[in-house]
């Protein structure tokens, strides 16, 4: 048995559903996926379920015309992010004003 490889430093790591994740990791995933959008990370609490987002800053690039291509989209990053961390992380295109700070994970679950 091999340990997987290790992104970015082990003090960074977040866990979201008991599952050890580097920030630095899901960042990677998003660029190899075509994404140069400000990102920040959102673990959250809805009653005893622990859910994670990715939130993306809307801009010239990620902003669509169609709907359909827009989701389809978001569907690839989706899968893409569970494929590199084994945790299903959603996608959320926001305005910059809905970042939370300047921090790259916002952990909202106590």
């Amino acid at each position: 048995m091999r340990l997987e490889d290790f992104y970015g430093r082990t003090d960074d790591t977040i866990k979201i559903k008991g599952v050890s994740v580097s920030p630095e990791r899901i960042s990677r995933i998003l660029w190899s996926e075509g994404v140069e959008a400000r990102s920040q990370i959102r673990i959250y609490r809805e009653g005893p379920f622990e859910h994670a987002d990715v939130l993306l800053e809307v801009g010239e690039k990620l902003f669509f015309d169609e709907m359909r291509a827009q989701k389809t989209f978001m569907e690839k990053l989706e899968r893409a992010l569970h494929t590199g961390t084994s945790v299903r992380i959603g996608v959320k295109i926001v305005p910059g004003s809905a970042f939370k700070g300047t921090s790259q994970v916002v952990d909202e679950r106590e």
